[in-house]
């Protein structure tokens, strides 16, 4: 039997992506359900997806088995993890998936643990020449070079615990408070998140850069796709020197003087990834022609440059 099915693992509220995804299985006439795994029971992706199941956390022993049990009975052709310790999960637990046949929308080990601690990220963007702003752990006795200075975590997802430093006063407060963060230099600019996905044979197929116009809490509300030759092809260089595969986004920040500074990669869908499929790039239809073995060509799609999306709050009533 042919595994077509595809398995989200934590979506927790992402239903807008999950809607996405079912539009296009439709679209393209694929006969394939969508299964969502998620710890929380109360996740309201859960009451989105063909077929809803609760994990044990990632780092209980048990939840390998279970989302093993999960693919073998849900007949699971591939994985979309959206969170990083969704990737961290599966990155350690390749090797069970891979007997099962079940393909994975990850990067490589090495890319994961470059991206997921951001201090290594700098300093291997500094090896490549790709300029991103340079960083050091907050703790450090060395000096540092003039104010401003934002301070964030370096391990860690969803810009919580990031704090900006205005002067010396705010450095040595956040210093005691938050020793294992690391302070990077501020750059003035527009802030960007651009959207990528590859194929499973690592050609780029979709680049689409977003500006950022409103966050709240490290999440855009307001964005508009602006496709920028200059920062698509900074993107490019970026990703192959990571060697990304599947979906991924690349955040920085583009200053005054045209240069675009990275600030972070995450390397799954992001929750703005919604307004580059709504403006015409199919990532869930390059995906449901890779699960289920169809031609991607002429799927890249035309993207519409200058479209605007503004996200709004929804919700399920769950049961008792």
């Amino acid at each position: 039997m042919d595994r077509w099915n595809l398995l989200f693992l934590a979506p927790h509220w992402r239903v807008s992506l999950l809607r996405l995804f079912k539009r296009s299985r439709q679209t393209w006439g694929i006969d394939a359900q969508i299964l969502c795994a998620d710890s929380n029971a109360y996740s309201p992706s859960l009451k989105e997806c063909d077929r809803a199941f609760q994990i044990p956390l990632f780092n209980q022993p048990e939840c390998l088995q279970r989302v093993l049990e999960i693919c073998d009975d849900g007949q699971v052709g591939a994985i979309i993890p959206l969170t990083n310790k969704s990737v961290e999960f599966l990155d350690t637990h390749r090797d069970p998936f891979q007997k099962q046949g079940i393909h994975l929308y990850i990067s490589g080990s090495d890319a994961i643990k470059i991206c997921h601690d951001k201090l290594k990220l700098v300093e291997f963007f500094d090896r490549a020449s790709i300029a991103m702003p340079p960083a050091q752990l907050l703790s450090s006795a060395k000096p540092f070079a003039d104010f401003p200075w934002i301070a964030k975590p370096r391990v860690g997802e969803g810009s919580q615990q990031v704090f900006k430093i205005q002067d010396n006063t705010d450095l040595e407060y956040y210093r005691s408070k938050f020793p294992a963060h690391i302070a990077q230099t501020f750059i003035e600019g527009c802030e960007y998140t651009v959207d990528w996905f590859s194929a499973r044979s690592g050609e780029h197929l979709l680049v689409v850069p977003r500006e950022r116009l409103s966050v709240k809490n490290g999440e855009v509300w307001i964005s508009k796709i602006e496709m920028n030759e200059t920062l698509i092809q900074r993107v490019k260089e970026a990703a192959s020197a990571l060697q990304l595969q599947g979906p991924a986004n690349l955040q920085g920040i583009l200053d005054r003087d045209g240069r675009f500074h990275f600030t972070d990669i995450n390397l799954r869908f992001g929750s703005g990834s919604v307004h580059s499929i709504l403006a015409g790039a199919d990532f869930p239809g390059l995906i449901w022609h890779e699960l289920t073995g169809q031609s991607l060509t002429g799927l890249k799609g035309s993207v519409k440059n200058g479209s605007v999306l503004s996200r709004f709050h929804d919700g399920f009533m769950m049961d008792d």
